[in-house]
């Protein structure tokens, strides 16, 4: 991702749909290595005020546990 100055090697992308209700595209992305995800997750920062944003792909309990 040339935004956040991250090179790396896409394994999967699959578009998540919501119902299109909703103009917002979200999107999973899986790359190769975990030391990939770690440098994106650090330098994930540079995109504030972006439109664009990453987080990590969460269950519905691991969501409810991050807002408590």
């Amino acid at each position: 991702m040339k935004e956040i100055e991250v090179e790396v090697k896409i394994k999967e992308i699959k578009k998540l749909d919501k119902d299109g209700r909703e103009r917002i595209e979200i999107m999973m992305i899986r790359l190769r290595s975990e030391d990939q995800k770690k440098e994106m997750m650090y330098k994930k920062k540079k995109l504030k005020g972006n439109i664009i944003w990453i987080d990590e792909d969460m269950t519905w309990k691991e969501r409810k546990m991050k807002c408590a």
